[in-house]
């Protein structure tokens, strides 16, 4: 600030400031979550729904069942 004549810091660089402090946080929450399912893994065996393996049937569409007539125009 001593460069600057009226000791007021440029408005782009509080801007800057302002960005980095909300990335900082977003980041800081996204590090706990990440924890959190680590350790509810590593502690419990709780898998994260995203990550839990289907079954082979139920991953695929099932066709729709010729002998009811369904599928017929």
């Amino acid at each position: 600030m001593g460069d600057i004549p009226s000791r007021i810091p440029h408005p782009d660089g509080t801007d800057r400031i302002r960005l980095a402090s909300r990335e900082y946080s977003d980041s800081r929450e996204e590090a706990t979550a990440a924890m959190k399912r680590l350790s509810d893994y590593l502690i419990r065996g709780i898998i994260p729904p995203e990550l839990e393996r289907k079954p082979a049937g139920k991953e695929t569409q099932q066709e729709p069942d010729k002998q009811s007539g369904q599928g017929q125009g």
